[in-house]
């Protein structure tokens, strides 16, 4: 393969050329995926944690 294809994202209807074809991700595009996914993983973290300390709380009285 040449030193060109290297860089060509498996688009091809060869289905063996398209295996043997490495895929790249750009590096912005990977540091933007890793970005997407801490931050969904930090939106869930901060609704699981408001749901936890705004659930209402039975109090159990002292007997009178």
């Amino acid at each position: 393969m040449a030193d060109d294809q290297r860089h060509i994202l498996a688009a091809s209807t060869d289905a063996e050329q398209a295996v043997d074809t490495p895929t790249v991700i750009d590096a912005d595009e990977l540091a933007k995926a890793r970005l997407d996914e801490r931050w969904r993983e930090f939106c869930l973290n901060a609704e699981r944690y408001v749901a936890e300390t705004t659930r209402p709380r039975t109090r159990v009285g002292q007997p009178v």
